[in-house]
């Protein structure tokens, strides 16, 4: 529910509205807004599922011409343009609240009135950037190929994809990434950056002895997520390095991050360089914020700080560092609540800060403290002070586990966000500030009663129908199941080729992509060459991928060499796309005595490579780690009327666990077992304070004694020369008959004796009866 200072509490007002459009106020005659939730599953089951644009109507009058002219588009500058930015404000006796943030989608008019229809629709379009990712798993290989390292564990979640999309659609719940960005990790759900390289991932307990265990997360009360027990170290991205790689006044260095509510101990993002030396920004347990500088021998210089008094609220803070003079290095601190502290420091002339690149950015945080949206980047803005939240992300609790998310080649973000709400039966909207909501179904359901509309003075009708449509004989939810495994080296054969032949002046082109059923993690994709025996000794090593041929004569015997200094061949292998490799190869010449070439490893006895790899397929393609998908189904021994037909609910990949499909089925299997009524549309005394997700208790004590448990999912609305009207739709989560008269008590428990009536609400207080004396 908005919280606007100073709303009216009289049951008789004032109502009007106001608006702008790409700022400008314009004159409203009427304005209308609708926004719901859509409901995928039959309307008696209490959760929501999938995504719709809020949509609004604004009829305008523009400023009469001097001419008494009708404005058009062709002869007005002012006329309002189709993507121009559009709020609305609707006011009870002069308090206001704002209900819609969006564009201008369409405009008419007609030239008997000087009256302009505007309609006018969300940020729901930024949803169809695209974007793509490659397969990314719970346990990722090292980033080694040669052996070195250990499995990345990177506590992979499904909030991650949540907010992968969310970023790639401008919606952020952590800062977006700064200019210049060397490393951006947001930290929502995944250690797994957006930026920069992921070297080592784990629970942050005994740092420096790796452990097969992930690192935790929890969930944050504005809708973002922080991760604990963790440590992780990241190498930068070497196309965002500045070219001299130092620290400059024209371009300072900034360490960002957010905390969570709680600390217990310290956690910090750090950037190292080769000499050992660091800078670091830190939150302590009391969450006081600290700009450190840490010499190679471990000496700690802190250079500012924030004490908790003075940061008050804060979740975010940026460490900006800048050269002062010739050999100091001066810091300012900042923090979303516009807290700052300043400080300078002289690093050793070898820490080289001023010369060299950073080599590395770890992000620390042990158990009891809570990190997310660790930045290191060049910039001389500060993201702390210079973004705000525009997405909120509240998923399940116990937040749910990954194992694998497939490749997403040239994906819309708004259809990958309206496939996981479909699949997890979750709520997704904007909402009337602009902001992405994305809410479970636990959590949407779970929350406070923020209003309680009574048929005395809110309510203006209800009525409620019954559909037996909504009733289900047997409930089924598909889900796909995921094994992955890794190697420490690039031995996994993922692609063998169909050893074709090819004759001079032939062409082959091969397209590579993993089975439906496959992902390929960490492909070689920088094949090396094998020309008959050429090479040999590369490819019996059993690494890596390759491409070649070997060269055979008219007899289809092999040649042991092949002379590529007498031949014109051309070979090439490039990645396209997120998950899948083109080779080509032609021999325009080939050299003398060779008849033509086959696409495969030598075979015969004579080849120096070894038996176990002789007539293999090329090209060859390997890869550490490969993901399997099952697709799997649960059926929960809950059942309704033989009469009533099936429901399958298909979760796709975004369900992993059996426990967690069989949870999700039983929730429909419940609210499915029996026709129920269902509530329509509520005309309510208006109050554009209550949103989508808002929960309310609705009472009629006089005409139904009915009290309605309800989270909103609907709301239009409507203001017309004063006249605000407004209708709200429910999710209904509870019904009491909690105000029964004798007669309807008597009938609801006709029958029963004393004895019985006594055994039914056993164990039970006086108070329960009162509040719902028909609920058993």
């Amino acid at each position: 529910m908005l919280n606007v200072q100073g709303w009216p509490t009289a049951d008789i007002v004032t109502a009007g509205a106001r608006a702008t459009v790409a700022g400008r106020a314009v004159k409203l005659v009427s304005v209308s807004t609708t926004r719901e939730l859509p409901r995928t599953l039959p309307g008696q089951v209490a959760m929501a599922g999938g995504l719709t644009a809020a949509t609004g109507t604004m009829v305008i009058a523009p400023a009469e011409d001097v001419s008494g002219r009708v404005a058009t588009p062709w002869t007005s500058r002012t006329y309002p343009k189709r993507g121009e930015r559009v709020q609305i404000w609707v006011s009870h006796d002069g308090a206001e609240a704002r209900v819609f943030t969006g564009r201008v989608d369409s405009t008419s008019g007609d030239v008997s009135s000087r009256e302009i229809s505007v309609e006018v629709v969300d940020d729901f379009d930024k949803l169809n950037s695209e974007f793509s990712h490659r397969p990314m798993a719970r346990m990722m290989p090292p980033l080694s190929t040669i052996g070195q390292g250990f499995q990345r564990m990177t506590g992979l979640l499904s909030s991650w994809v949540t907010d992968l999309a969310a970023r790639a659609a401008g919606f952020y719940a952590t800062p977006p990434m700064d200019g210049y960005c060397l490393v951006s990790a947001p930290l929502q759900g995944s250690t797994w950056p957006e930026r920069g390289e992921l070297r080592d991932s784990y629970r942050g307990d005994n740092v420096g002895v790796w452990h097969k265990y992930h690192p935790g997360a929890t969930r944050e009360p504005d809708g973002w997520l922080t991760m604990s027990n963790v440590y992780a170290m990241y190498e930068p991205d070497p196309y965002n390095t500045p070219y001299n790689a130092g620290i400059t006044s024209a371009r300072p260095l900034n360490l960002t991050m957010m905390a969570g509510r709680t600390q217990s101990l310290s956690s910090y993002v750090a950037a190292y360089w080769a000499s050992g030396h660091m800078l670091r920004v830190a939150c302590t347990g009391s969450r006081e914020i600290r700009a450190q500088m840490i010499a190679a021998d471990g000496t700690v210089t802190n250079m500012a700080l924030i004490t908790p008094t003075a940061a008050g609220a804060w979740t975010t803070v940026t460490a900006r560092f800048r050269p002062s003079g010739s050999a100091s290095l001066t810091v300012e601190l900042t923090t979303d609540t516009g807290a700052s502290a300043t400080g300078s420091a002289t690093p050793l002339s070898t820490a080289g800060m001023f010369t060299a690149p950073i080599t590395q950015v770890r992000v620390y945080a042990p158990a009891g403290c809570y990190i997310a949206g660790a930045q290191v980047s060049f910039s001389s803005l500060s993201p702390a002070s210079s973004w705000s939240r525009t997405a909120a992300i509240r998923p399940s609790t116990p937040l749910r586990n990954m194992i694998l998310v497939p490749g997403l080649t040239t994906r819309s973000a708004g259809e990958l966000l309206k496939a996981q709400a479909e699949a997890e039966i979750s709520a997704l909207w904007i909402d009337e500030d602009g902001r992405l909501q994305y809410r479970d179904r636990a959590s949407l359901l779970s929350g406070s009663v923020v209003k309680t509309l009574t048929s005395r003075r809110d309510l203006l009708g209800l009525s409620w129908s019954t559909d037996s449509q909504d009733a289900r004989r047997k409930v089924t939810v598909k889900y796909r199941d995921a094994a992955v495994s890794i190697t420490r080296r690039s031995t996994l054969v993922a692609y063998e080729g169909q050893k074709e032949e090819l004759r001079e002046g032939e062409d082959q082109e091969v397209l590579i992509e993993p089975p439906e059923d496959e992902e390929w993690l960490m492909v070689d994709s920088t094949p090396r060459t094998i020309l008959s025996d050429f090479n040999a000794d590369k490819f019996n090593s059993g690494e890596g991928s390759f491409i070649g041929f070997t060269g055979l004569n008219k007899d289809g015997d092999e040649y042991a060499f092949f002379d590529g200094s007498a031949a014109d061949y051309r070979m090439a292998f490039e990645l396209v796309g997120t998950r899948a490799w083109r080779t080509t190869l032609s021999i325009p010449k080939m050299p003398p005595n060779v008849d033509r070439v086959i696409t495969q490893s030598r075979s015969e006895d004579t080849s120096a490579i070894k038996k176990s790899y002789r007539s293999r397929g090329l090209p060859l393609l390997r890869c550490m780690g490969k993901g399997k998908w099952t697709d799997q189904e649960v059926t929960p021994g809950i059942t309704g009327p033989s009469w009533a037909t099936d429901l399958t609910h298909d979760a796709s990949w975004f369900i992993q666990y059996r426990a967690d499909a069989l949870a999700l089925a039983n929730e429909i299997a419940q609210a499915t077992a029996d026709p129920l009524p269902v509530f329509e549309s509520i005309p309510i005394r208006p109050d554009p304070r209550l949103q989508l997700g808002d929960k309310v208790q609705v009472q009629d004590p006089d005409i139904t004694g009915l009290s309605i448990t309800g989270v909103i999912c609907g709301v239009d609305q409507s203001v017309k020369a004063g006249e605000h009207t407004m209708t709200v739709s429910l999710i209904v989560t509870k019904v009491d008959a909690a105000y029964p008269t004798l007669g309807e008590f008597d009938t609801w428990h006709a029958g029963k004796t004393l004895a019985e009536f006594e055994a039914l609400w056993s164990g039970q207080t006086l108070a329960a009866l009162d509040a719902a004396p028909l609920s058993r």
